[in-house]
């Protein structure tokens, strides 16, 4: 098998570099956008760092906002530009403060079991009922659209549109059944052709959405006879195999794993990924690679 991991990365150099020479096999090829706000330079990204596997460093650089519909475009064109290269059984879409918390082998050979099943998490319940509210009022004044804006003029005149739009009862409703969960995810080749194929409704539907990385994958593969290939539903991150703790996090950004025994809590997990590390705790990271990836 084939696989082709799509990182989208913006600090965090050292944890980068960790992750790369852990992929660093000849069944892997490497996709890594960086942030355009950010120093290249810094995480020392060259063609001979892999032994192995094929380093690709996206040239089209985006400018990536938090909740903005950037990311969508981001993790798009990490997409297309492999797909171009054709033949990926796997497209894995991780970010680059992610590690692996199985070995390689492990992962190559549960990926060949599972083969032909899309690893991405689809909520239920209440958590459900968010998809809706993202796209409900357009959010016009993005960061990509209005650069020159300050953060804080761009929230106060999107809170004077949010208003305008429920008074006159502007509201954008999707056209198919939407859906939501975690945007890291696992996906086959059809579903990357399929998303990839939806570009077009992606953008129209949800180009004004608020975090909507979180929904679009979800709402395109939920619509399509790709459902039943979905490897489990109801549960986001055993449906896509990542460990997050949101519980121990800030509410927008998930817990750093910084402690002894969070090394036990992975090492005990039957996920294939984590997120997040720091290299504020590379004895972490460290002690972690070295019981795994050995």
């Amino acid at each position: 098998m084939r696989h082709a991991y799509l990182i989208m990365a913006h600090n965090e150099p050292e944890i980068l570099q960790r992750l790369i020479k852990i992929l660093d096999r000849v069944e892997n090829d490497i996709y890594v956008h960086i942030d355009k706000k950010s120093d290249i330079n810094i995480f020392g990204l060259h063609n001979n760092m892999c032994k192995n596997a094929i380093l690709h460093v996206i040239e089209h650089r985006l400018d990536v906002r938090w909740g903005d519909y950037s990311q969508v475009e981001c993790e798009l064109l990490l997409m297309r530009v492999a797909y171009a290269k054709g033949g990926y059984d796997y497209y894995h879409v991780i970010s680059g403060v992610t590690l692996p918390i199985k070995s390689m082998q492990y992962i190559y050979d549960f990926f060949e079991k599972y083969n032909g099943k899309i690893f991405l998490g689809v909520d239920s319940g209440e958590f459900e009922k968010e998809a809706p509210r993202r796209i409900k009022y357009r959010k016009f004044f993005n960061d990509n659209h209005f650069s020159m804006l300050s953060h804080r003029t761009k929230q106060h005149l999107n809170g004077i549109s949010f208003r305008l739009q429920k008074l006159f009862h502007c509201e954008k409703k999707s056209s198919k059944q939407l859906k939501i969960g975690s945007n890291w995810c696992s996906l086959t080749n059809e579903a990357v052709s399929l998303l990839l194929d939806s570009s077009g409704w992606i953008k129209q539907t949800f180009q004004y959405g608020s975090c909507v990385d979180e929904i679009y994958k979800q709402t395109v593969i939920w619509n399509s006879p790709l459902r039943s290939k979905l490897y489990k539903i109801g549960n986001s991150l055993e449906g896509c195999m990542y460990e997050i703790d949101w519980s121990r996090g800030n509410g927008r950004s998930p817990y750093t794993f910084a402690e002894e025994a969070d090394i036990k809590l992975l090492l005990k997990s039957d996920r294939l990924f984590a997120r997040k590390f720091s290299s504020q705790h590379m004895d972490i990271v460290d002690k972690l690679i070295g019981s795994i990836h050995l």
